[in-house]
């Protein structure tokens, strides 16, 4: 984001005159037909001058709030998308997992099987030998 920099004395003299030429249109001639003092010419060039750069200060913080509001809104954006990628890694991480977890189960019961089978034909053999040298 852009930091605002104050405006240099040659940019505010620029406005500045920018801004009593164009005011100078309004309010001399009322001056010149007496309809206001030279103070009161003063005053009102000021106030007008003072407005304006309020305005112009006003605008260049609305606007440098729409810029910062969009970059929010794109940012988030991104963050929701990356905040849906992660869910969807997860979810298959979950499934992954479960899958792992249900061979796992498959592969302890065959090794139990083949276990007490292994051991059920030690027996049986065991017994036949025993038998045999009897």
């Amino acid at each position: 984001m852009r930091k605002n920099k104050p405006l240099d004395e040659t940019s505010q003299t620029s406005h500045f005159t920018l801004c009593i030429y164009k005011h100078t249109s309004i309010f001399l001639p009322m001056y010149r037909y007496r309809s206001i003092s030279l103070k009161r010419l003063r005053e009102l060039m000021l106030t007008c001058c003072r407005t304006d750069a309020f305005k112009r200060k006003t605008e260049r913080l609305v606007n440098e709030l729409k810029r910062s509001a969009e970059s929010a809104e794109v940012t988030l954006e991104k963050i929701e998308t990356k905040a849906d990628h992660v869910l969807f890694s997860s979810n298959h991480i979950h499934d992954s997992l479960s899958s792992i977890d249900i061979q796992t189960q498959e592969l302890a019961q065959t090794s139990k099987d083949v276990e007490e089978r292994v051991v059920n034909i030690v027996l049986e053999h065991s017994q036949t030998v025993y038998k045999q040298s009897l």
